[in-house]
């Protein structure tokens, strides 16, 4: 009975060091965005980082920079039927499953007004060239200029 519960605690410790020294593919995802960075430059500047709150019906806005105001400015942002898909898209890409990189190329004219958004993780920022990105978030500069101008 001894040799019988040796062999077998002798098979089990052999299947779990094969088991765990066997080669496995890990695939790093970083869970989550910090934010979401907002700058346009060159007319019409304005600034501002966007966050998700712990109620998922809000977002924060923290608007650091715009013409004429030297203080920083707060906005929260309610979801709502008018505005759902935008706030669903965030999410989608704040958790990171909406690649960033796509086909946008910047202007390299000298004069215009340059719209660059970045998500940061980790103090690094990790800028959007994906276009259909790009245009679903400019919904949020729209909505935090009408906030400010109001």
């Amino acid at each position: 009975m001894k040799t019988l519960t040796k062999l077998l605690a002798i098979t089990i410790l052999g299947l779990i060091f094969v088991f765990y020294s066997c080669e496995r593919e890990v695939k790093i995802k970083y869970a989550y965005y910090e934010k979401m960075r907002f700058i346009r430059l060159g007319g019409g500047e304005i600034e501002f980082d966007m966050f998700e709150t712990t109620d998922s019906n809000i977002l924060k806005a923290v608007v650091n920079k715009y013409p004429g105001r030297n203080a920083t400015i707060v906005i929260y942002i309610y979801k709502n039927e008018q505005n759902q898909e935008y706030f669903d898209y965030l999410s989608e890409v704040m958790s990171n499953n909406i690649n960033l990189t796509g086909e946008y190329v910047p202007s390299e004219f000298p004069s215009g007004t340059w719209a660059d958004f970045y998500f940061v993780l980790q103090n690094r920022d990790y800028k959007v060239t994906n276009v259909e990105m790009r245009e679903k978030l400019f919904y949020f500069e729209d909505y935090v200029r009408n906030k400010i101008e109001k």
